[in-house]
């Protein structure tokens, strides 16, 4: 599977913090935006701060072949991120890990299948990638409920229509919490558009894990568009992207 720009962006634009001990990707692929998020970990843990505990990136994939290309990617990159970051990948569906799980986790993000009732891929590994039938938006959610840390936080891009989805499923969650119950809630979220003319096709949310009884935090909405009306990718995308370009 090429990488794409959807999970270049999530990996990019998703918060990240020098003091996450333990972050989870869930269907990494061939192990890119893992890669990233300790790349910007590694960076911020550079900066003049007080003491800081390792970082271990979990890396969750299903498909065997794409969770070798991931083990052999980081292998490649590892030694550039010093004893403080470890990478980790897991060959075993979302849920059965989360089933076995004993790690809570600072951050969870996810470039999830997104594909419901569509024609299927003839090529078995593309459908496996795109299709949610091995991984739902409910998957998603119950993970997060249970691998999730007070105030961790959920990293998501969807496409607009099942991000609504998805954010009226975590409503309703909200609305049904019980007394005790912890929950998730909107904290950010970004509209991405391919051109300044075009609807958003893309919707970036982050979601915080929130103890019983906490207010509802205010999101911090957001535009981003990647080209300009000449064609030449924006600014605002090369300030958030620039980082993992070679050629920005």
């Amino acid at each position: 599977m090429k990488v794409n720009t959807d999970g270049v962006l999530l990996a990019a634009w998703m918060n990240v913090a020098a003091s996450d001990s333990y972050v989870l990707e869930i269907g990494t692929g061939c192990g890119v935006m893992a890669i990233m998020a300790a790349q910007r970990i590694c960076g911020l843990k550079k900066a003049p701060l007080p003491y800081q505990a390792e970082t271990r990136v979990d890396a969750v994939e299903i498909d065997t072949f794409a969770a070798m290309d991931a083990e052999y990617n980081f292998r490649r990159v590892e030694g550039e991120f010093g004893e403080d970051i470890k990478l980790n990948i897991i060959n075993l569906p979302a849920n059965d890990y989360a089933a076995v799980c004993g790690t809570k986790y600072d951050l969870i993000f996810s470039n999830p299948p997104f594909f419901s009732n569509s024609l299927k891929n003839r090529d078995p590994y593309k459908t496996l990638a795109r299709h949610n039938g091995t991984l739902t938006q409910s998957d998603i959610i119950r993970i997060s409920l249970m691998l999730l840390v007070q105030g961790g936080r959920l990293a998501l891009i969807l496409p607009v229509e099942e991000a609504e989805r998805f954010k009226k499923k975590i409503e309703f969650l909200q609305r049904a919490a019980k007394e005790g119950d912890n929950f998730l809630a909107l904290s950010r979220e970004c509209h991405i558009k391919t051109t300044p003319n075009k609807e958003p096709k893309r919707l970036l949310l982050e979601f915080v894990y929130l103890p019983c009884g906490s207010a509802l935090p205010v999101a911090e909405e957001d535009i981003l568009t990647i080209h300009n009306e000449n064609g030449e990718y924006s600014d605002k995308y090369k300030s958030l992207t620039g980082d993992f370009y070679l050629n920005f």
